[in-house]
């Protein structure tokens, strides 16, 4: 089944890519007898092509504009049937509008030219999403030189000037460092990968992990946008920072359980049932099934049917963290003196 997806998703990706060069063909072509005259390659959509719920992309058509002096030439093709777009339209008539970048619209900067035909909106064919608004911005400072902007409107976001960013981003890395430092460095305490398994795959732990994301997903992405971060950088911190608690999760969840014990780690009997995989003598308590692939070495010589004794910490959350402080010393004295 999984190479099935894979060969969908590898010929999803060879026709997109197919699709693309084919349009690239088609506005070369378009450009080709426009030398001599002062051009853009640009993107165009119609505003209720932004407001449609049935679109996979920003991008209507896309073409060229060309300045004829005193007149505006919107001249492209439709991505979707391939028909043509000529606009001729006299600049005394139409009036530039500055829209940036919005989350319906894609990662590109847009304007709307408006007329009495009606609106349209172009953005500039950057192939580097990055440069698209200093490419709009100088394709309307060249084609409308009286026009003028607003400097706030039209520079680029800063992450790092805007308190709410930075607030957002400090958060970011100081879950990230956390989950990686207790996990890996300072914690003695360690979830067995049934455990683990178990717990990202239970139904309500599932559901609540949801409804936790989303909703601090929502109310961080409405503290960003009231504090002035853009939509698109705004859903790119959610998206960070959500990605960083999931991450986070275990190990707080780790930490609350030792906090919240009212009694420190406890040895539970276990059975070797086969080398490096022992199973409860009581198996009701809940305890997990331990598994030691890597120590067989250790594990050999204790025969099978044999029981051993496995020291664990468990608080109110009911997880079993396996105590490493009082686990691991026969088995370092067990390689030690192997050499």
């Amino acid at each position: 089944m999984i190479y099935i997806v894979q060969l969908l998703a590898v010929a999803c990706l060879v026709w997109m890519l197919w699709q693309n060069r084919q349009q690239k063909k088609l506005q070369d072509a378009l450009v080709k007898p426009l030398k001599g005259k002062r051009f853009w390659r640009i993107h165009l959509a119609k505003p209720s092509y932004h407001t449609s719920f049935w679109r996979f992309s920003s991008v209507e058509a896309t073409g060229a504009l060309i300045d004829e002096d005193d007149k505006i030439h919107f001249l492209g093709f439709r991505l979707n049937n391939k028909k043509s777009v000529d606009i001729v339209l006299n600049k005394s008539d139409v009036t530039i509008h500055w829209l940036g970048r919005q989350m319906s619209k894609g990662p590109f900067y847009w304007a709307e030219c408006a007329s009495p035909q009606g609106s349209l909106l172009f953005c500039a064919d950057s192939r580097n999403v990055m440069q698209s608004r200093e490419m709009l911005r100088d394709i309307l400072n060249s084609a409308f030189p009286a026009l003028e902007f607003d400097e706030a409107a039209t520079a680029d976001f800063a992450l790092e000037k805007n308190p709410r960013s930075v607030a957002t981003m400090v958060t970011f890395f100081g879950l990230f460092f956390f989950s990686m430092i207790d996990s890996f460095v300072i914690s003695r305490y360690e979830l067995t990968d049934s455990q683990i398994v178990s717990l990202i795959f239970n139904p309500l732990v599932m559901a609540t992990t949801l409804l936790a994301v989303s909703a601090l997903g929502f109310l961080t992405f409405q503290w960003l946008r009231r504090g002035g971060v853009p939509s698109m950088e705004s859903w790119g911190l959610v998206a960070l920072l959500a990605a960083t608690c999931l991450g986070a999760a275990l190990p707080g969840a780790k930490r609350v359980d030792q906090w919240l014990a009212d009694a420190p780690s406890q040895e539970y009997r276990y059975r070797i049932v086969e080398i490096a995989r022992l199973e409860p003598v009581a198996p009701r308590r809940g305890l997990p099934v331990m598994r030691f692939p890597r120590g067989k070495d250790y594990w050999e010589q204790f025969p099978v049917g044999s029981e051993y004794s496995i020291p664990f910490l468990q608080g109110p959350l009911g997880l079993w963290q396996l105590d490493h402080e009082l686990f691991d010393p026969p088995l370092r004295k067990f390689y030690e003196e192997k050499g």
